[in-house]
């Protein structure tokens, strides 16, 4: 399938980086043993060149943004800022119930093995794995809040588990949540910031501004 087929398209690039849209329910990867369409795959057609990587992951029903490194010398400078915090990651997010103010969870994730990730009763230690929560605005008539998330190094589920660890899963979540009756993920990368390079995807499902 081609990258329209799939509504897979750059937002932005320079000369080292490119920023690509992936809807919720497309995976992001090749998934091994698998043909199944992912955003990866139309990387070659949407990126020219063969040298294109992708660098981050989002959850097969979340939208937004992903990293694409153009040359193996971004690989390298990726990670580089990475692992010494330079990268910003912002999400938006619906939420079950009422959450007030700025929010920094801040639980150990233990993603060993299992369908989920579970938060754990500790701290992590790398404030480069926590998840920083600021609201955005309340529906009390749906009693949801509207968030942004900020990640610096992301771990699988990472806002999904923590959100859902302080009692306000995400809405649509399947795997945390509470069963809701919508069938998409209120859980979009909206906004990337990396040295010389930032981009932005409006929400698809709400106005949340920037």
């Amino acid at each position: 399938m081609s990258g329209k087929e799939l509504g897979v398209y750059v937002v932005d690039q320079n000369e080292a980086f490119a920023a690509v849209f992936k809807p919720g329910g497309i995976h992001s990867a090749a998934i091994a043993g698998r043909e199944t369409p992912c955003a990866e795959s139309v990387l070659p057609e949407l990126c020219s060149g063969d040298d294109a990587i992708l660098l981050n992951r989002l959850d097969y029903l979340t939208s937004g943004l992903l990293l694409v490194a153009l040359t193996k010398d971004a690989v390298n400078e990726y990670h580089e800022l990475e692992d010494n915090g330079y990268i910003r990651k912002y999400y938006c997010a619906e939420v079950h119930g009422r959450l007030d103010g700025v929010v920094s969870v801040r639980s150990a994730l233990d993603t060993d093995d299992r369908k989920t990730t579970r938060a754990l009763v500790e701290d992590s230690d790398d404030p480069h794995r926590w998840t920083d929560v600021t609201v955005i605005s309340h529906d009390h008539e749906k009693n949801t809040t509207m968030v942004r998330c900020l990640i610096m190094k992301g771990a699988r589920h990472q806002i999904r588990a923590h959100l859902a660890s302080v009692g306000h899963p995400i809405i649509g979540d399947p795997l945390y949540g509470n069963g809701d009756d919508v069938d998409l993920l209120h859980l979009h990368h909206e906004r990337l910031e990396l040295p010389g390079f930032s981009v932005y995807s409006p929400c698809p499902w709400g106005d949340v501004g920037l």
